[in-house]
Order: structure tokens, then C-alpha cells, then sequence
């Protein structure tokens, strides 16, 4: 299947030097938005000041990203979701909702640094093998795991849902640099990869367990269809993933089993007898009043914030609110859907919904045409994927952390659809003297020159 190259706009020879500075903020918000949220927002803070400190360096280069469709359309649903706060039940609560939609600052301030987009990524991927570590150290008992550490779960610092989804993209990432890379460091990327597979399992996370069961599998498929040279290596690694995985999962056997009978448990528990006090049954009931909510008024929605204003009045949690008040008010009563699409349609209606929707198709469009210069590239279409699985289990376009890893997702497509940002297309350096000469790779459509005997730490193809 061939890949075709977005139009190229880029002019190296007037473009603007790399501002170190406002390079090394950039990974720093990276590195930190999958860690903590306290640090992730003092690292976003400071990312803003420096790009506005910078501005004049690279504001010129800017006008792919305003005119890009997939920004508008963002900006049509951000403009919509705060045009309902004018029918809200809660507008108070709606402004708090649309706090995380900040980060769509991100791949306007990410654009002018896209050709070391492989630092960018590597700065995520190091933050996810932090907060693995913090897994470890909270499974060992050598932390104490905190409010998300329940029933041997544990997120590290972050709820484990949301620990899940950057464990399963930065998975994506991983398979990429194995199956791409040539040298020597290929099989270094097997410490992260195993710590992030690891860390999923201690999530105990069933939205990220299935998302990501999805995403790797179409990462591998994509890359035999589309990279012929690669296709031997990506069967045999593919037999080596399901090994991995079945030795992986018969360790946490236990944790999974128990994972997936309570699931059932509780599925059973709240179509038959209405009980919402467990992770399954919450959700249920939550989906089926939010989509009570959206029919109610299908096309504007209740506005944003509505959300606990409506669950409140379904017939349903009246009634397990007089069974048990305490576990109502404690447990089940919620500011949104425990669904991102579900929470959408319901306070925002079908518009606010397909904006949302059109957004990411357009995301999905852009990272399906990148010109996969890098292999690291090739993990974005699998990892969006992955990221719109799991947002229906839970709002997670509420969150900054998740939201934030979207918009990083969407920043690194965005050359599929808005053309290429600077020095993104600037040749490889020239071989040292004495080194091999640079050979033609033309193992498929992405043809590129490559330097066999150049290694890299960082995921560029050798």
C-alpha cells in the first residue's frame, strides 16, 4: 500500500535554528506529563513562557498549523462546548471541564520542533519508564501506594486507567524502534518495552489492556503490508509478543482472572438487580443514563457540566440512592460519564459529539499520510487508535494528562495534513570519513537514504 507524501512546503535554507531552549521546555513537559499532574502543568507553565519568549524566532513557520483543517475543527468544538455553558445546569462545573482543552496549545507550540520529534518522544517514553518504576517500587512495598493502589492495582502517581493508555502507547513506540532499527541499540528498547508491558498488567486495567491488544497487533499488520523489507522480522517479532505475552500472562494469571470474573460479576450485578457500587456496574449505569440524558435532547445537549444535574434525576440512581445514600453520594454520584463519547452526546449532543469525532478521524487521516521518514512515526496512527478505545471507558478528555498525550499524538500527524514543518525533511548528516558509504533503502514506499553503519540512540533509521 503505498503512503503518500503530504505537499512538501518546507524551505531549508531560510528556516529558522533550533532554539535549544524552548527545545529542552518541550521534553521537559513531555517528560513530565505522564508522571505527576502537579509537575506536568508547572512543565506546561513554563513551555508557554519560553514559547512566548521565542515567538519571534518561529512565528513565521506557524501558518501550516493555523490554516490546518484538523485545528479548526478542534477549535469548532472547543467554541461549541463553550457555547453550551450558556443552557448549563452547571456552568461552573462545564469551565472546569474545559480546563484540560489547554493543550491544544501543544501541537502549535511542537510544530516549529517537529524535525527532533525523536527527542520529543523519547522525553514521553522516559517519564512512562518513571512512572513504571514508581509501579515496581508500589508492587514491592517499598512505596506506599496511595488512593490508586487498590486491590493490587497500582497506577504509580497517576489512576491506573490513565497509566494504561501511556503504558500502551509507549508500547507502540517500542515495537516501532525494534522492528525498524538496524544497529546494535535496537535491543535496548526491550528494558523500556518490558517495563511498560509489565506496568499495564499492574494496572490491572481492563479499557487498556483491550486497546492495547488492539493497537500492537494493527501496528504489526500495518508494518508487514506496508514495509516489505521488514515483513520476516515483524512475523518472527510477532511470534515472540504473543509468547511474551502468554509468559507474562500466566505470572499475573491471578490478577487477570480475578479481573475479568468480576467484570462479569458486576456486568451481571447491574442489568439484574441495579447495583452501580462497582467499577462495571458504575459504568453501566452511567452509560445508560447518559444516553438516557442524549436522547432527551439529542442535537445541543444539557449543556457542559450538566452531567451530575441529570444523573440525579434518572429514575435508577433514585432508587440505589434510597437503598444506600452513603454509597450514592460517595460513589456513584459523578461530574461525568465514566465515556468520553457518552459524556459528549449528553452534555454537548450530536454536534459537540461529531465535532470531537471529526477531530480525531482527521488526526487519524493525517498520521495514515506521514511520510514515515522516522521509524518512530509509524507508531502514531497505532497509538491514536489505542487512545480512542479507551476513552470509552472512561471521560479522559477531561484529563490533561490524556487529553495532553492526544494532542502530542495529533502534533506528530500533523505533517500527514498540514504540510512539513521546518528542517523536517533536512537530509541525514553526511557519513564520517572512512565510513561506509550512504546506501538507497528501497525495501518499500518509504525510500529513504540510510547510513548502515550510524547508530541510534534515539530511533532514526541507521
Amino acid at each position: 500500500m503505498p503512503v503518500p507524501d503530504a505537499p512538501a512546503t518546507a524551505t531549508p535554507h531560510s528556516e529558522p535554528p533550533v532554539d535549544r531552549v524552548y527545545l529542552a521546555a518541550c521534553a521537559v513537559f513531555l517528560f513530565l506529563l505522564p508522571v505527576s499532574t502537579a509537575l506536568s502543568g508547572i512543565g506546561m507553565a513554563v513551555m508557554v513562557i519560553v514559547a512566548f519568549l521565542a515567538w519571534p524566532k518561529f512565528s513565521s513557520t506557524l501558518w501550516p498549523v493555523v490554516r490546518s483543517p484538523i485545528m479548526w475543527t478542534a477549535l469548532a468544538w472547543l467554541a461549541w462546548c463553550a457555547l453550551t455553558l450558556a443552557w448549563s445546569g452547571d456552568p461552573g462545573q462545564g469551565l472546569d471541564e474545559l480546563g484540560a482543552a489547554r493543550h491544544l496549545l501543544v501541537p502549535l507550540l511542537l510544530w516549529p520542533l517537529l524535525a527532533e520529534r525523536r527527542l520529543l518522544v523519547a522525553a514521553l517514553l522516559g517519564g512512562v519508564f518513571i512512572q513504571n518504576l514508581v509501579q515496581f517500587a508500589h508492587a514491592l512495598g517499598l512505596l506506599e501506594a496511595g488512593a490508586h493502589g487498590a486491590d493490587g492495582r497500582t497506577g504509580g502517581w497517576l489512576h491506573p486507567i490513565q497509566t494504561g493508555a501511556f503504558c500502551g502507547a509507549a508500547l507502540c513506540w517500542h515495537l516501532a524502534w525494534i522492528v525498524h532499527e538496524r544497529s546494535r541499540w535496537r535491543w535496548l528498547a526491550l528494558i523500556p518495552a518490558l517495563a511498560a508491558f509489565a506496568g499495564l498488567l499492574l494496572t490491572g486495567s481492563r479499557g487498556p489492556w483491550l486497546a492495547t491488544l488492539i493497537a500492537v497487533p494493527l501496528e504489526l499488520v500495518i508494518i508487514i503490508a506496508r514495509r516489505p523489507g521488514r515483513r520476516r522480522f515483524a512475523l518472527v517479532l510477532a511470534g515472540a509478543g504473543v509468547l511474551a505475552a502468554s509468559v507474562g500472562g500466566s505470572i499475573a494469571r491471578g490478577m487477570i482472572a480475578q479481573r475479568l470474573q468480576s467484570a462479569a460479576d458486576e456486568y451481571r450485578g447491574a442489568i439484574e438487580r441495579e447495583e452501580f457500587g462497582t467499577s462495571v456496574g458504575l459504568r453501566i449505569g452511567l452509560w445508560t443514563w447518559a444516553w438516557d440524558a442524549f436522547r432527551a435532547r439529542p442535537v445541543t445537549g444539557h449543556g457542559a457540566g450538566s452531567f451530575r444535574a441529570l444523573m440525579i434525576e434518572q429514575p435508577a440512581y433514585q432508587r440505589a440512592a434510597a437503598r444506600d445514600p452513603a454509597l450514592a453520594k460517595e460513589y456513584i454520584q459523578r461530574d461525568h460519564a465514566h465515556s468520553t463519547y457518552l459524556h459528549l452526546l449528553a452534555c454537548t449532543g450530536v454536534i459537540g459529539a461529531g465535532l470531537f469525532i471529526a477531530f480525531m478521524v482527521q488526526a487519524l487521516i493525517a498520521a495514515w499520510r506521514l511520510p514515515l521518514r522516522y521509524p518512530l512515526d509509524e507508531a502514531v496512527f497505532p497509538a491514536l487508535i489505542l487512545w480512542m478505545i479507551v476513552v470509552q471507558f472512561d471521560a479522559l478528555h477531561l484529563n490533561g494528562h490524556m487529553f495532553g498525550l492526544l494532542c502530542f499524538l495529533v502534533a506528530l500527524a500533523l505533517p500527514g495534513a498540514a504540510g512539513r514543518p521546518p528542517r523536517y525533511d533536512a537530509p541525514p548528516p553526511a557519513p564520517p570519513p572512512g565510513s561506509a558509504p550512504a546506501l538507497v533503502d528501497s525495501s518499500g514506499p518509504d525510500r529513504h537514504v540510510r547510513q548502515p553503519q550510524r547508530p541510534s540512540i534515539i530511533g532514526d533509521l541507521p
